[in-house]
């Protein structure tokens, strides 16, 4: 659990890979619930990496990048990633190259930028296949089946999650991962108007994000299960889960649980007659949308990637 984690790492008398694999690990388990303090967490861990030789370095990297994205920090993100980047190349880590891959076409994605989002996506599968990781080529397949969706190609998105399914249920893989592909399963229900469906891949889910306690993952199900009562006329029941979802994202200070949270509720409240409420959720919605899709982050995306090509001919 947390404190005997937190315990390790802060025992001096421990050898300084074992303290700073559990402060990886404390990391990883708060990242979901606990944003905030898990960013503080990760730049612990690369300040001590660095005092010890580096051992551990790409791990804190690739923590500060995936926290990055859960806070709406995409420029740090991806700044994070093409560092941990560098690294793997330099190491010829193939499988380090891969998953940075994956992970810099993750904050694409997240950033609407589905085109630059599948190069990547693109990239991470061929050396998966190269390296016969089926496991890990599942992980993409889901990852990148809900950019495709995002780009309304459901059919391909639905192929790319069936995939991903037979391999998880083949290796009987990890309980979070297949609760994650059945939500995107349910995504896609939801997009061919299968509420009932849909319903019960999000349910089933929440259940396990509660359990594991992952606030991020589950406060992004309250939104569907929300936006799909809301779509069957049902508002009360679709405004239960718009709170529970509002909830969680004020707690988390995930900016993109925010954004979803304030877009359902205006919808909710238009809908009441309420429009006093509606409007306050709109403007927030808008100031959130603003701040995630700004310039600046759109730019810096852009600018990470010319500054990586440059730095990596220059070594050539």
């Amino acid at each position: 659990n947390l404190d005997s984690l937190n315990k390790i790492w802060k025992d001096t008398l421990n050898h300084d890979t074992i303290r700073l694999h559990n402060l990886n690990l404390l990391t990883s388990k708060l990242m979901y619930s606990n944003p905030d303090s898990a960013l503080q967490l990760a730049e612990i861990h690369l300040r001590f990496s660095k005092e010890i030789g580096g051992w551990g370095f790409i791990s804190g990297l690739n923590n500060k990048g995936h926290i990055s994205i859960l806070l709406g920090n995409y420029d740090i993100a991806l700044n994070t990633f093409f560092e941990s980047l560098k690294l793997e190349v330099k190491k010829n880590s193939q499988a380090g190259i891969s998953s940075t891959y994956q992970n810099i076409a993750q904050t694409h994605s997240m950033m609407q930028n589905h085109s630059k989002a599948e190069e990547y996506y693109k990239k991470a599968i061929e050396i998966k296949l190269e390296l016969n990781d089926e496991l890990g080529v599942s992980q993409i397949y889901n990852n990148y089946g809900s950019n495709l969706l995002n780009m309304g190609d459901v059919d391909g998105a639905l192929d790319l999650f069936n995939k991903a399914l037979v391999i998880k249920k083949k290796y009987n893989s990890e309980e979070i991962g297949r609760a994650i592909l059945n939500s995107n399963i349910g995504l896609i229900y939801m997009q061919k108007k299968q509420f009932n469906n849909a319903l019960k891949n999000l349910f089933d889910a929440t259940n396990i994000y509660k359990k594991k306690n992952y606030s991020s993952y589950l406060g992004a199900s309250y939104f569907y299960i929300s936006e799909i009562y809301y779509q069957q006329g049902d508002i009360d029941v679709s405004y239960k889960y718009a709170l529970l979802c509002n909830g969680l994202a004020i707690s988390t200070e995930i900016l993109e649980l925010q954004r979803m949270s304030n877009d359902i509720l205006y919808k909710i409240c238009y809908e009441q007659k309420k429009y006093k409420k509606a409007l306050e959720f709109l403007e927030k919605h808008t100031s959130l949308q603003d701040t995630v899709f700004k310039k600046e982050n759109i730019k810096a995306l852009i600018e990470e990637e010319l500054k990586y090509e440059y730095e990596k001919k220059a070594m050539a």
